[in-house]
């Protein structure tokens, strides 16, 4: 048996080494149509994935894992209610790729207020600015120059329903003004 799945095993890495096919991970060339199309995984507001928090960030965002602070409204809003102190606040700046471009930020700021002994309310602030953008058309006339910005607000509540447990839920309104109105790929685009 021990010999037969050696044999087995052996014969089998063979034929996987030896395989005649050719693996496309993305695309195949032979079809023209896939090879005009965008093949990148997009995301809508990709800029509220992004820790606020160099505390979190440094310890590669592991917020949810950390004590309760102001941060708190960012990792899980039903942190809050543990928080020992009345009123916090956070204001977090961090310039964004800065070895690329020196124009990039993100600016965050955050604050709880504990209303009793069992719950918290929150609100929070962020601002992703893109830094300056030249739009071209596709022969490479310049469009227009336009600042890119993301903003987003929070608002949330909590309640401690025990000494180890609470819940909490929060509401985010969103702005996304990457285009500044300037037509993508023949499509208008508004904020």
């Amino acid at each position: 048996m021990k010999q037969f799945l050696h044999t087995t095993t052996i014969v089998l890495a063979v034929l996987t080494v030896c395989s005649p096919s050719k693996i496309w991970g993305q695309i195949v060339e032979d079809d023209p149509t896939q090879l005009l199309q965008l093949n990148t995984i997009t995301t809508a507001v990709p800029f509220l994935m992004i820790a606020p928090d160099s505390r979190s960030g440094a310890m590669g965002d592991v917020g949810v894992a950390l004590s309760p602070d102001a941060n708190s409204m960012h990792w899980n809003p039903a942190k809050m209610a543990f928080s020992t102190n009345e009123v916090e606040m956070s204001l977090n700046y961090a310039p964004w790729l800065r070895a690329l471009v020196d124009d990039m930020n993100l600016a965050y700021v955050s604050s709880v207020r504990r209303l009793n002994k069992r719950q918290a309310f929150g609100v929070a602030l962020r601002y992703f600015s893109l830094g300056n953008i030249t739009f071209t058309d596709e022969v490479g006339t310049t469009i227009r120059d336009f600042q890119p910005a993301e903003l987003s607000l929070d608002g949330g509540f909590s309640q401690k329903f025990s000494d180890r447990f609470s819940g909490g839920f929060s509401a985010r309104f969103i702005h996304s003004n990457l285009t500044g109105g300037v037509a993508v790929q023949g499509a208008e685009s508004r904020p």
